[in-house]
C-alpha cells in the first residue's frame, strides 16, 4: 500500500475521554483504512469501478460506495468485494497484553509486533511485513520462509525458531 499506517499508535493516542468519542474515531480510522485498502486492491487488479460492479453483479455506484470512507459498510458486502479481487480481511482483536487472531486464513498469522520493529524497519528501507519476513528467514531453521514455517505447522510438523 502507499502509506503505512501506524494503527496502535494512533489507538493510543489519547483524544478524548469521552468514550463516544474515541469509539467514533476509531471507527472512522477503520473506515479510512480498509476503504483505502479496498480501492488500492482494485486498481492494481487492473479493474474501474465499472468492471468490478459487473463482477459483484451490481451497480458502479455501489462499489463507489463499498469506496467511500463515508458511508457504513455491511461486513458481507466487504468480504464479497474483496473475495473478487482474491484479498481476505485479516482482523485480530487484541485487550491489554491478549492478542487474538480471528480470521479465517491458516496461511497467514497475524502478530503484535512493537513500535520499535517498525522504527528498525524504517531505518533498513524495508516494509514492516519486509523486515519480520526476513528476520524469520535469518533466524529459522535452515532458511525457511515465513509461508514454509506456517505450512509446516499445519501438518503437525512442529517447527522452532533458533533465537
Amino acid at each position: 500500500m502507499k502509506q503505512q499506517y501506524n494503527f496502535q499508535n494512533w489507538l493510543q493516542t489519547q483524544v478524548s475521554d469521552d468514550p463516544e468519542v474515541v469509539l467514533a474515531g476509531k471507527l472512522e480510522y477503520l473506515r479510512l483504512y480498509l476503504t483505502d485498502a479496498m480501492r488500492e486492491l482494485r486498481i492494481k487488479a487492473g479493474l474501474s469501478q465499472a468492471q468490478l460492479a459487473e463482477k459483484l453483479g451490481v451497480q458502479q455506484a455501489a462499489v463507489s460506495k463499498l469506496e467511500s470512507a463515508l458511508k457504513n459498510h455491511e461486513l458481507e458486502s466487504v468480504l464479497n468485494y474483496l473475495h473478487q479481487l482474491d484479498a481476505d480481511l485479516l482482523v485480530a482483536v487484541k485487550q491489554g497484553d491478549e492478542f487474538y487472531q480471528v480470521s479465517d486464513n491458516s496461511g497467514m498469522v497475524l502478530v503484535d509486533v512493537p513500535v520499535e520493529v517498525q522504527e528498525l524497519a524504517i531505518s533498513k528501507g524495508m516494509s514492516l511485513r519486509e523486515y519480520v519476513q526476513t528476520a524469520i528467514h535469518d533466524f529459522s531453521p535452515n532458511g525457511k520462509t515465513v509461508q514454509e514455517l506456517v505450512t509446516a505447522s499445519e501438518n503437525d510438523h512442529p517447527v522452532k525458531l533458533n533465537h
